[in-house]
């Protein structure tokens, strides 16, 4: 009898851990599910991937990194980006901008910093300087180009591809040169759309915006159900 109970108390401790590894942690009251809004679905460059691939693949491209740190803190990409395409204004000051040479941080008047990174509002005031030199580069053959222009290139090409996700996911008129993310549409068979085409979207962004929890969890519920029901081979095969 010791036997099995040893054994019984081994199996339900072995249960126990594999269940609190697979299992999602309770989302704590007033909080926004992140964790869920991380697995909706998005279309970005052709292929389709959970909002977490396009959080952390963006700011790889622009930062390095797949967080951001933050008052001593780090947050993970996809509360960077929902923070930004939310339009919180905080997140225009998250430092995610990463320019290492020390010629182009002198021409923009920035200072050299640890880790080298800035904000979108300290490059603002900037922002003609960076598309100057940037043409300049691209007007170079490439053998030519110093490590100023390639550095003025990828800062431009950065700032362009973070304005353009935020247009798309914040304004309904924008009209784009390249590849925006893309939502999936209310009836199966239509085309994907920008974000800020899509009601659902538009909801969840909307009480993001404003704190309010509990309309964002309660939107971000309804819209995953929807999916379920009218399009779950996109919902299955992203969701993790």
């Amino acid at each position: 009898m010791r036997k099995i109970a040893i054994h019984l108390l081994i199996l339900l401790f072995c249960a126990g851990f594999f269940l609190g590894g697979v299992l999602p942690p309770k989302q704590p009251a007033g909080t926004p599910d992140l964790d869920a809004f991380a697995r909706l679905p998005v279309k970005f460059e052709g292929r389709k991937k959970p909002v977490d691939t396009l959080a952390r693949n963006l700011l790889t491209v622009l930062s390095g990194k797949q967080s951001v740190r933050v008052d001593g803190k780090k947050i993970p990409a996809v509360r960077w980006l929902a923070d930004s395409v939310s339009g919180r204004p905080e997140a225009m000051d998250y430092r995610v901008f990463r320019i290492t040479n020390p010629d182009l941080l002198s021409s923009l008047g920035l200072p050299e910093r640890r880790g080298f990174r800035y904000s979108h509002n300290e490059l603002l005031p900037t922002l003609g300087k960076i598309d100057l030199a940037a043409e300049s580069a691209f007007a170079k053959d490439e053998r030519e180009r110093d490590p100023y222009d390639r550095q003025a290139m990828k800062t431009a090409n950065g700032i362009h591809l973070f304005r353009n996700v935020l247009a798309a996911f914040g304004d309904p008129g924008a009209t784009f040169s390249s590849p925006i993310p893309l939502v999936p549409p209310p009836h199966p068979g239509e085309p994907w759309r920008a974000p800020a085409l899509s009601r659902d979207w538009n909801a969840l962004l909307s009480a993001y915006r404003t704190g309010d929890a509990d309309t964002f969890n309660a939107a971000l519920a309804a819209y995953r159900a929807k999916l379920r029901a009218t399009q779950p081979e996109t919902l299955e095969k992203l969701d993790f």
